[in-house]
């Protein structure tokens, strides 16, 4: 269980932190807590509710404004159902927010063959709520995909309150994503991406398309099987700060092998085709593209040599610069490169190296209190001094200057403060493990409970 990286002021970073402490616990009030197993458990036991483990949280989030955290929960009638539950910071107690029923009522979940392979692939178990994120920067709006449409959550005073977005059922919507105001959704449907007005006044606003051309073996907006399984990417679209523009990853699986692959089920088994690109065989061929979301001008292509052949990491800079970092195929050089300008010239501003292998490139932040050539300088991990640390890169020259100079290598960030970073770092040679936090000056100290 785990939060993603964030960039945070100061007392938020210390929330995550707070946050991660207490959802990790098995005693948290009201969402672990269970009866004592009793001395001799029975097979039937052992198969039934409430589970012996515990109903833990999944997917915990702290809020935009930092005022909720909210996880999946399983139902107290069925531990294989996941509820959207939450919390008031500092001491509120849980409650739900959402159910299925809240939103389809007695109807049963709808998923495509593509949506359980994507679950699969995000290592999401259980049925009913499996998605959700917070929309905007007030604490006020979610985002549900369920059974194939989408379902705009609004915590009230009254309580929470949910308006179907749209009314397809004959394609689904995924991965939805708003922009940072809060005022637009994207997502991809039929291959294309589509974008939508969350406008409070419109009651079914009108969904545009952005893209065109989606197929079986095209989409523009999702993460293909390599970008998913193996480097962790789950999504393929990406908003600009200003909401303007969605930098984009265009997938052709075209040319991927086709094959087929066994499902076993309790009651039987059946076989299902899948594009798979197995080893020395063709990938996926991905383009970058920029979308105006007014859709008043054509698609811009980034552009990028023939050698790269993964894109493992994409976004945007503050100042509206995208960013991409592509791999070759043996992994044993990672480049990032940004594209700015009307022509969006594409820029290499540091490359990685390895003769053995370069892992996957996770902490990319700005750091605005640290200025290299008048922008803010990039913070970035390598393992280029014997073990994996952190770096402070000048976006414009690329110079480097090493960060942490921890004993055992340094593993993903928590949060970013103003007075610097917070990481949980191994100990005694990996046998233990704490939460430091990092000055600028490169001093880390254990953050003390």
């Amino acid at each position: 269980m785990k939060f993603h990286a964030t960039s945070l002021t100061s007392p938020r970073c210390l929330w995550v932190v707070a946050v991660l402490a207490v959802l990790a616990s098995t005693t948290v009030p009201g969402v672990a807590a269970t009866k004592p197993a009793p001395a001799t458990i029975s097979l039937e036991r052992i198969h039934s509710e409430p589970p012996l483990a515990g109903r833990l949280p999944r997917a915990p989030e702290l809020s935009p404004a930092g005022g909720w955290v909210t996880y999946l929960r399983a139902s107290e009638q069925d531990s294989e159902v996941n509820e959207l539950w939450g919390q008031t910071l500092p001491d509120g107690q849980p409650q739900r927010l959402v159910s299925v029923s809240d939103l389809i009522g007695a109807q049963s979940v709808r998923l495509t063959e593509a949506e359980k392979m994507a679950l699969e692939r995000r290592r999401m178990q259980g049925r009913g709520i499996t998605g959700y994120q917070w929309c905007g920067k007030d604490d006020r709006r979610l985002i549900l995909p369920l059974s194939g449409d989408l379902y705009l959550v609004e915590l009230t005073a009254a309580g929470p309150r949910s308006q179907r977005l749209t009314f397809d059922d004959k394609e689904p919507e995924r991965d939805p994503v708003c922009d940072a105001a809060g005022q637009q959704i994207a997502y991809v449907k039929g291959g294309d991406l589509w974008v939508q007005s969350l406008d409070a006044g419109a009651a079914t606003p009108a969904a545009r398309r952005l893209s065109q051309g989606g197929s079986e073996t095209r989409s523009t907006g999702l993460a293909e099987f390599i970008a998913a399984e193996e480097f962790g990417r789950q999504r393929g679209f990406w908003w600009s700060p200003d909401g303007q523009r969605i930098l984009a990853l265009e997938v052709d699986e075209s040319q991927v092998p086709l094959k087929t692959r066994s499902q076993i089920f309790a009651d039987r088994m059946a076989m299902t085709s899948q594009r798979y690109p197995g080893a020395g065989e063709r990938n996926a061929t991905v383009r970058a593209l920029v979308l105006d979301v007014s859709a008043q001008s054509p698609a811009q292509v980034l552009s990028l040599p023939p050698e790269a052949e993964y894109i493992p990491r994409a976004g945007w800079f503050a100042d509206g610069t995208p960013w991409l970092q592509w791999f070759t195929r043996d992994q044993k050089q990672l480049s990032l490169v940004e594209f700015s300008g009307p022509q969006a010239q594409a820029r290499t501003v540091l490359v990685e190296r390895d003769p053995a292998w370069v892992e996957v490139q996770e902490d990319l932040r700005e750091l605005p209190t640290q200025l290299r050539s008048g922008k803010p300088a990039l913070l970035w991990t390598s393992e280029s001094s014997g073990r994996a640390q952190f770096w402070l890169v000048d976006r414009v020259s690329g110079e480097r200057q090493q960060l942490s100079h921890q004993a055992e290598p340094v593993p993903r960030l928590i949060c970013q403060r103003e007075q610097g970073l917070v990481f949980a770092g191994a100990t005694e040679r990996g046998r233990g493990r704490e939460i430091f936090e990092l000055n600028w000056q490169g001093q880390a100290r254990i953050l003390q409970p």
